[in-house]
């Protein structure tokens, strides 16, 4: 492992349980880097309706994963998943990926108090 490896996402993704129907299910998940982390929590909070509710699906197409890492479904499969699974592959997403909101928070705030200086 070279010296710069600690400051990169790994490309392994993570095996996380599901519950579809009563039943346990595996999905991977992979860490996404800094970038669409924070994009993701950016644009889900945003006013813009639209930009809002396509940015979880996006979200979803880069991060729900095969075992090998290979995406799983497309953009267009994300967006006709149902509400259960939708909501347990955000969940999952979320537990796998939640330190970028902190981080896109503090970015967003030390931004607004540049402004006001």
């Amino acid at each position: 492992m070279s010296d710069d490896a600690a400051f990169f996402v790994g490309v392994a993704p993570v095996e996380m349980p599901i519950t579809l129907n009563g039943q346990q299910v595996t999905v991977h998940v992979r860490r996404l880097p800094i970038y669409d982390r924070q994009r993701f929590f950016r644009d889900a909070s945003t006013t813009d309706e639209t930009r809002a509710a396509d940015a979880s699906f996006v979200v979803l197409s880069k991060a729900i994963v095969t075992a090998a890492g290979k995406p799983r479904w497309t953009l267009e499969q994300i967006k006709r998943l149902d509400d259960q699974p939708f909501a347990e592959l955000m969940r999952v997403f979320l537990e796998v990926n939640r330190a970028a909101e902190t981080t896109a928070r503090a970015i967003a705030e030390a931004g607004e108090h540049q402004a006001e200086g």
